[in-house]
């Protein structure tokens, strides 16, 4: 099997590599082969948004940076420590952790539903 990072295809496309995490990182595919369709994400939580959700948010892609992956774990982290009332109302309302952790840029994601 030939393996590619040519995002053409495909309706999710992942960076889950710490490419962007640096400013003079390469991107880790082409932004101009992102079909016009597709979610496009960015494990990353620094430099958020990140070229790669900067170009495909200038093609018109929806796009979910890191900050959804840290939001989600936060109750499984509360609840290992102990702290299942905390755990319990992150599961029920995350809304304060993405106000806080979203940037500006970002903040009209919050309120579509990622």
């Amino acid at each position: 099997m030939q393996q590619s990072n040519d995002p053409s295809g495909f309706e999710v496309v992942i960076n889950a590599t710490p490419l962007g995490l640096n400013a003079d990182d390469p991107l880790p595919i082409m932004p101009d082969r992102i079909e016009s369709s597709a979610v496009v994400c960015d494990i990353l939580m620094k430099n958020q948004p990140t070229r790669l959700l900067r170009a495909a948010m200038a093609g018109g892609n929806v796009v979910l940076p890191g900050f959804d992956m840290l939001i989600l774990q936060s109750p499984l982290f509360l609840e290992f420590f102990g702290f299942h009332q905390a755990a319990e109302f992150l599961i029920r309302d995350d809304s304060v952790a993405r106000d806080m952790l979203f940037p500006p840029e970002l903040r009209h994601l919050v309120s579509s539903g990622f």
